[in-house]
């Protein structure tokens, strides 16, 4: 388990958060700029924090009122810079065996596990290549085989996947989730990226301008993220400012629509979040909830879905995303939202 309570002052805004990641990977989901980068630093010893605490199994790794701060390479931590940090005068098999050359392993015995870590990251062919001669994919592999040889007990990945084109980044991302279940320890991924949190890590801080807005498991908080960050950052395209209506009811300001909630409203709500997807056409005469009448504003098609930004045509406001599948283009007159579709949002 990794465990941190730290704060630091930075130029733009304070560095000041807690959190735990146990064995899985924690997706730390952000805005670039907003601390994500230097927290994984601090993590590593890379950065040293003003004050508190970071612990990992129990071990103090910084404590900043005991005078506790390790050096990077005594803290077990392995870090995946986001340009991977090979050394360039190494070929890939130098490169594994560097992460191994604090162990007491003898050299037969060393490259015997290079062998095996090469065979386990697809690298087979490569030994003897330099990292400028391989592939990004290739050169991440080599960096998280490298990791790997070390003894880290946890694992932190910053961006990794930010400089691949979108075909590498899908294969390299299934290949990532298969490491993550076979890691004994804890990962932490960074990211600005959503689908990637989403599909690799179990659990999600979301952070703001150095803070941590909210944290769960990622399917609950993208299916209910509860605070306004957390829905722009979770990919929901539709939020206007609401007056709470009855328990049950609210009037979205920037929309000038009323709409029936599914849950009773609490009156900590500022917000009402929708996302594109779940708003739906609705048919003539049929009785459905949140029914809004569709004055087309833009319509831009894609290769799989269409996206359609439209207002209120009763009373015109701000626009309204919605997307749907291509075979579904037609634009509607009407559309409905679910009422426990709506996403009830406080700042």
């Amino acid at each position: 388990m990794l465990e941190a309570d730290i704060s630091k002052k930075l130029k733009n805004f304070d560095l000041d958060l807690r959190f735990e990641a146990e064995d899985g990977c924690l997706g730390i989901l952000g805005a670039s700029g907003c601390g994500k980068s230097m927290t994984l630093k601090a993590v590593a010893g890379l950065v040293r924090p003003d004050r508190g605490k970071i612990r990992r199994d129990g071990s103090v790794l910084f404590d900043s009122g005991r005078g506790i701060d390790l050096p990077p390479q005594k803290r077990q931590v392995g870090y995946l810079f986001q340009d991977y940090a090979l050394f360039p005068n190494m070929t890939v098999a130098q490169n594994i065996e560097a992460g191994l050359l604090r162990s007491r392993q003898d050299k037969s015995a060393r490259r015997e596990q290079v062998r095996r870590l090469i065979c386990q990251f697809r690298l087979e062919g490569l030994e003897n290549q330099y990292p400028a001669r391989i592939s990004g994919g290739q050169q991440q592999r080599t960096a998280l085989a490298r990791i790997f040889a070390s003894d880290a007990r946890c694992i932190l990945l910053d961006e990794p996947f930010s400089a691949m084109d979108s075909y590498l980044r899908e294969e390299m991302q299934m290949e990532l989730a298969r490491m993550i279940r076979e890691f004994g320890g804890c990962m932490v991924l960074v990211s600005h990226d959503r689908d990637e949190i989403y599909r690799l890590c179990g659990r999600t801080m979301i952070m703001e301008k150095g803070r941590n807005v909210i944290c769960g498991q990622t399917q609950v908080l993208f299916d209910q993220p509860r605070k306004l960050a957390a829905a722009r950052l979770t990919g929901c395209k539709n939020i206007s400012r609401i007056q709470k209506a009855g328990d049950y009811q609210i009037y979205a300001n920037d929309w000038n629509v009323m709409l029936c909630t599914g849950t009773k409203v609490p009156d900590t709500a500022t917000h009402v979040g929708i996302r594109a997807h779940d708003i739906l056409p609705a048919a003539k005469g049929e009785d459905v909830p949140n029914r809004i009448r569709v004055l087309p504003a833009e319509q831009v098609t894609s290769p799989f879905e269409w996206t359609l930004i439209f207002q209120n045509r009763e009373h015109p406001g701000a626009g309204i995303w919605m997307k749907s599948d291509r075979s579904q283009g037609q634009i509607p007159d009407e559309v409905t939202i679910d009422p426990s579709r709506l996403l009830l949002l406080e700042e």
